[in-house]
């Protein structure tokens, strides 16, 4: 078998955007790099970080998209790649087969369901801290908190007494 070579053009592409410094808006973000690289067709109302606007209808939904597609995920099946030093903090990339004028994509399993993969994403650890890990942490330190103040404690009567035989 003789190996042919392929004419592959490879597109780094990403633009400067602002989010807001707050949990919700980093999480959408997150997400809307994903829903970039992957065809799941993720709600706006999950991405939309630069609304400003967030119903609490939407909390629940974007917590488990978020844990569904994790760094973790998208790094194992290397739809994101750690790079250690670059001049953004992510950066996407393109590859295209121009003999057949194509994308090369891979297909994925995503809780059931196939979808392509449009694009990698180069990013930097600092940026999965900064819009995963850090704002998933504090999300789920706020329902730990939460859970424990929901307890019901035993607090005795005052001037009560226990007699044990």
């Amino acid at each position: 078998m003789i190996a042919q070579a392929r004419d592959v053009e490879i597109k780094l592409t990403g633009r400067t955007t602002t989010v807001q410094n707050n949990l919700i808006s980093k999480l959408q973000y997150y997400l809307d790099c994903v829903n970039s690289v992957i065809g799941i067709d993720i709600p706006r109302d999950l991405t939309n970080y630069q609304s400003g606007s967030f119903s609490a209808d939407n909390l629940v939904p974007l917590i488990n998209l978020c844990a569904i597609l994790n760094p973790k995920f998208m790094l194992e099946n290397n739809i994101f790649i750690l790079v250690e030093n670059m001049d953004k903090n992510n950066q996407f990339i393109e590859i295209h087969d121009k003999r057949i004028g194509i994308a090369v994509n891979q297909n994925l399993v995503i809780a059931g369901k196939r979808v392509q993969v449009h694009k990698l994403m180069l990013c930097m650890e600092s940026w999965l801290k900064k819009f995963y890990i850090e704002p998933m942490a504090e999300i789920r330190r706020g329902i730990r908190d939460q859970d424990e103040r929901r307890k019901p404690r035993y607090v005795p009567p005052p001037n009560s007494c226990c007699l044990i035989l």
